[in-house]
């Protein structure tokens, strides 16, 4: 297991025709490239400051036109039309706007209109790519379609193929999501709590103690909330964890996991519901975090009959331990887990479980969920 080591892995995801928006393209273009080059009535726009306009050749056999327009009527637009055929069919119905924060913090060109984005790959060379949906544009798992790759030299163009252009466009995003990752942690290190807490898990007796629900990087808790100890079979449990790193940059397509350990003994979230259906039906499946926190997992709500059947199983395993006035200490630690394998560790926690005897009917309510899970 490695701490926090960059896995880069890049997802390979069907390539579906967009067929409302690109349904009219010349000779049935969506097939592949190497065609020779279709006829059409381009002509040579004018030419702009920065270079991006331009006839450009396409790895689909058919020849664009992108037309830069920075000012317009007084205004800056920095927008950017496609053509195809000739001067007035638009490939696209709508003009694509630059994205100038991308641009002027994170040195990535590219244009984006609803799902679709023209991103450059290489000097004079775009990629023309749609998403899933307009809010995945940033993210490289969620590409749906290269429509095109398209160069100003008609050699070059020829030379690349639509999983070469998918592999540089994940490389683009990859370097964008890391770079504002990194800028998000930055930030967040202006904030006392996570400050204190990076790495770490906070353990709360109830999930009010922290903006559980106010969105990503909204962190108004104070530490003093979080607590050290909690007496089994009377008070609920939950946790908010603050990562190191950003969990989805660090392993792309993989899931969450968590471990629980008392004296040697673990359990695993995701090696339990791997093991059989009955754990996999009590142990939901955790995607990967895309931010720095958790929002406030439970670990026991009493109150609901809810509860981690991974932490509780730990319990279960060292039951005996449990005797009046015991106090047993329970080490937690989150990773990312690829295929069943733990990758990195993004934060770790220790909470001590308190047993009484005046919480034993309680304590037997918890050992009693477990009986039932490995009697189905």
């Amino acid at each position: 297991m490695r701490k926090t080591t960059l896995f880069l892995a890049f997802i390979v995801v069907a390539m579906n025709v967009n067929a409302q928006l690109f349904g009219n393209l010349l000779g049935g273009g969506g097939g592949g490239g190497n065609k020779s080059t279709a006829k059409d009535k381009l002509t040579d726009p004018p030419q702009d400051a920065f270079g991006y306009s331009g006839i450009f050749y396409t790895n689909k056999g058919y020849r664009v036109k992108f037309v830069f327009t920075q000012m317009e009527n007084g205004t800056t637009v920095n927008k950017m039309a496609i053509y195809h055929k000739n001067d007035n069919t638009k490939l696209i119905s709508d003009d694509l706007k630059l994205d100038e924060k991308s641009k002027e913090k994170f040195k990535l060109l590219r244009f984006n209109y609803s799902q679709n984005s023209l991103i450059q790959i290489a000097p004079d060379m775009f990629a023309l790519v749609t998403f899933l949906s307009e809010s995945y544009r940033d993210d490289a798992s969620k590409i749906e379609q290269i429509v095109f790759v398209a160069a100003k030299d008609e050699a070059k163009a020829k030379e690349i193929d639509d999983v070469t252009a998918k592999t540089l466009v994940e490389g683009e995003l990859f370097k964008l999501q890391k770079e504002k990752a990194d800028e998000e942690f930055k930030k967040l290190m202006e904030n006392e709590t996570f400050a204190k807490m990076v790495g770490k898990i906070g353990f709360i007796k109830r999930y009010s103690d922290v903006c559980y629900n106010c969105g990503r990087g909204k962190i108004t808790e104070k530490t003093d909330v979080f607590v050290n100890s909690i007496e089994l079979g009377k008070d609920n449990l939950y946790y908010r964890a603050y990562f190191k790193a950003n969990p989805k940059i660090l392993c792309p397509g993989c899931e969450m996991n968590t471990i629980y350990e008392i004296d040697g003994v673990k359990t695993s979230r995701v090696e339990l519901r791997r093991s059989s259906a009955k754990w996999s039906n009590n142990i939901k499946k955790r995607e990967i975090e895309d931010g720095f926190h958790t929002a406030a997992p439970t670990l026991i709500s009493l109150s609901e009959n809810i509860v981690d059947y991974a932490f509780l199983y730990c319990i279960y395993q060292n039951k005996a331990k449990f005797k009046d006035g015991a106090n047993v200490k329970m080490k937690v630690t989150i990773t990312t887990n690829q295929d069943g394998v733990d990758k990195d560790v993004v934060a770790e926690g220790t909470i001590t479980l308190v047993y009484k005897d005046a919480n034993k009917e309680g304590f037997k309510q918890l050992m009693d969920w477990v009986d039932e899970l490995l009697n189905e």
